[in-house]
């Protein structure tokens, strides 16, 4: 059992080599983060002056909701005389607020069988959110066992939140015992069917079930989470939110997540343009620009942190070495092949984008059978091989 309590840290001194390492990859990630975000605010400044866009925020009161996460921008239509933005404002304000009831695992919500009723009820057959029942069953799609390595996330949550690297370590595979034993005696239950499984029963219906042996083993070691997207969720919440505003049928607008990933509504022949960054080993940098037109999905994963980062679901340590969230749900080990991957799709949703990119972080790019099949699905992926980008698809990709 992890004891997250008196534990004994060790202060590590740090060297001149890795400060000097660190304050260099510092300096860069800042003056490109200040730039950006001048960027981007004079790109949207000029829009709300010159072109009717405007910011979605959603309307206030106590009920609780995810719009924190996300920042929508809709442009206005002189004709609608104001129809449009609260038609829109309202959807957005329904679509957050159950977005967040639906995938919070911390408490009950009224009205709501969502993630919190499926973990607090094991062995009981709960007719659950449409969208919930869509997200399980995209991860079943993939095969993968991500949904239930919650009591992994809740030890990567303690290294990614560390304030120092004494700590950090106390709480990653590669550097604590006791966290590797932790990881080997937990990962036979997460990885096995027999011990854990979410039944899909078809009509929204589920079932989780649960094994007494693991039952016994999350008693002893404070388990009470079963289930979680954990960082992953954000991608969903913005399907069920974007898929929100497509239904009133307004569509002139694009919601960005708090990690850059897009739900693009608008179907006319607006250009939208974003940054694509590219680490080479120090070095963060602005490596293309991407021009695209039309409903479009985005999702962009990397294997470094940033310091406008608003998420911190990595770490890194003074020698420069990264924590990352793309852990391997074979062993519980955070792990990656690439620094940086873009995919896009304008049918595809950001659920299912955001899967294959995991899988391309853990493994690597899909050789050329796996290329098609994303090709058939109109999924591009875009990295970089060496100095060269790798693209596809109708996006235009403008390198400096």
């Amino acid at each position: 059992m992890l004891n997250r309590e008196n534990k004994q840290i060790m202060m590590l001194t740090e060297s001149e080599e890795s400060r000097k390492r660190k304050n260099r990859l510092i300096i860069v990630v800042t003056l490109l983060a200040v730039l950006g975000a001048l960027a981007l605010f004079w790109l949207i400044r000029a829009r709300k002056e010159d072109s009717g866009w405007r910011e979605i925020n959603a309307k206030g009161n106590s009920e609780p909701d995810c719009s924190s996460y996300f920042t929508f921008w809709y442009q206005v239509q002189p004709s609608e005389g104001g129809r449009d933005f609260n038609a829109v404002q309202i959807a957005y304000t329904k679509a957050v607020r159950r977005a967040y009831k639906i995938f919070d695992t911390a408490r009950d919500h009224e009205g709501i069988q969502g993630l919190w009723a499926v973990n607090a009820n094991p062995g009981a057959v709960l007719t659950v959110e449409p969208e919930l029942y869509q997200a399980f069953a995209l991860m079943e799609e993939y095969g993968g066992r991500f949904l239930y390595l919650a009591p992994v996330y809740a030890v990567y949550n303690e290294l990614f939140f560390s304030r120092d690297d004494g700590y950090a370590k106390e709480w990653d595979p590669y550097y604590s015992s006791q966290t590797a034993e932790y990881f080997a005696d937990l990962m036979p239950y997460l990885g096995s069917p027999e011990h854990i499984r979410l039944e899909l029963l078809g009509e929204n219906r589920v079932c989780l079930r649960i094994s007494e042996e693991y039952r016994r083993f999350a008693r002893e070691n404070e388990i009470s989470v079963f289930l979680d997207f954990y960082w992953m969720q954000d991608a969903f919440l913005l399907d069920l939110v974007g898929e929100s505003i497509l239904a009133t049928g307004y569509r002139r607008g694009y919601i960005v997540s708090r990690e850059g990933w897009v739900f693009c509504l608008d179907d006319s022949e607006e250009s939208y343009a974003l940054i694509v960054s590219h680490r080479q080993g120090d070095l963060v940098r602005d490596a293309a620009q991407m021009r695209y037109r039309g409903p479009s999905r985005i999702i962009t994963l990397k294997n470094y942190t940033e310091e406008n980062d608003p998420l911190d679901y990595y770490y890194i340590y003074e020698d420069g070495r990264f924590a990352t969230a793309y852990i391997d749900p074979a062993d519980g080990y955070y792990k990656s092949s690439l620094n940086d991957l873009l995919l896009y799709s304008h049918r595809a949703s950001c659920g299912r984008l955001l899967l294959e990119g995991i899988q391309m972080m853990l493994s690597g790019p899909q050789d050329e059978q796996g290329q098609s099949r994303l090709e058939s699905e109109g999924i591009w992926p875009v990295y970089f091989r060496g100095d060269s980008l790798v693209s596809g698809g109708d996006a235009e990709f403008l390198l400096p």
